[in-house]
């Protein structure tokens, strides 16, 4: 998880069977230069090589913080501290995904501040790719708040920017999501304003979810509703609802992610949230009704 206000990050484990929350893994590691991380990913590859310390090893996890910079850990390097591994100038970043294209994978980071999504291959080197991950359809004013790469394509929120092209505007109806192949190809708008508000969390609904199994999630950051998503179509099919049968509503609500057995049971849904203004900090799960 990232801790965007400690400027660290903390791993977490368990909740995979009901009445278990998520437990936090005693290790806690500091993202250098005030690096307000944002998104985060997990590297299964044998790429983004880290040499720190005389010690050699692929990253396990890369960073993508609001001042502009990567960093990434390992086990073999200093144990609670990342390393700084790319910087870009003037740049807010807001999210990071891993793709793989011709075979190769790439980083792609959510660039509030510039409106584009960057490229970064396994040498952590920006690639150049200006015509990549854009839709010259979304309207001035808005940027890339996030990217998730699931299955074979690639999704990308919008959220509208502040004067300053640092933070979000929230209001219903602010926000954009569009698919792309792996390879930046624009294919089609998937979400037009509506129902969205600074959309974040993006993710595909595990098998066990009751009936909104393998369908899209879209968590909006601005009012805490979650939305299933019809893929193809675009459709909003519904909201996700509490107990009561009320909107769920999650303030201050960032990722989902489904869970995978180790953290969080294979028909869960794990999120994470900064309530009160980003002040604090909240990760749980959602789970299908009976």
């Amino acid at each position: 998880m990232s801790d965007n206000g400690t400027n660290t990050s903390t791993l977490y484990s368990g909740a995979t069977a009901p009445g278990s929350p998520p437990a936090k893994v005693p290790l806690t590691v500091s993202i250098p230069g005030g690096g307000a991380p944002t998104g985060v990913v997990y590297n299964p590859a044998s790429r983004f090589v880290l040499s720190t310390h005389g010690k050699t090893g692929p990253a396990l996890f890369i960073f993508a913080g609001e001042h502009g910079s990567l960093t990434a850990w390992n086990k073999t390097g200093t144990l609670t501290q990342a390393v700084p591994v790319a910087h870009t100038g003037n740049t807010v970043y807001k999210g990071l995904a891993m793709v793989t294209m011709k075979g190769r994978p790439f980083l792609l980071a959510a660039n509030f501040g510039r409106d584009r999504i960057d490229v970064f291959n396994s040498h952590f080197a920006r690639v150049r790719m200006s015509s990549a991950f854009r839709n010259h359809g979304i309207p001035a004013g808005y940027a890339p708040f996030n990217v998730a790469s699931l299955g074979n394509r690639v999704y990308v929120s919008y959220a509208k920017q502040d004067p300053a092209k640092q933070d979000d505007v929230p209001g219903r109806g602010h926000g954009f999501v569009d698919v792309f192949t792996d390879n930046g190809h624009f294919q089609r708008s998937l979400l037009r304003r509506g129902v969205l508000d600074s959309p974040w969390g993006m993710a595909v609904a595990p098998t066990g979810f009751g009936g909104f199994a393998g369908r899209l999630l879209v968590g909006n950051f601005g009012n805490g509703r979650i939305h299933v998503v019809n893929q193809r179509t675009g459709r909003v099919l519904a909201t996700l609802r509490n107990a009561a049968g009320s909107p769920l509503t999650i303030d201050g609500l960032w990722g989902l992610l489904p869970g995978n057995g180790t953290a969080g049971g294979t028909s869960d849904v794990l999120f994470s949230a900064g309530p009160g203004g980003e002040s604090h900090g909240l990760v749980g799960l959602l789970r299908a009704g009976g």
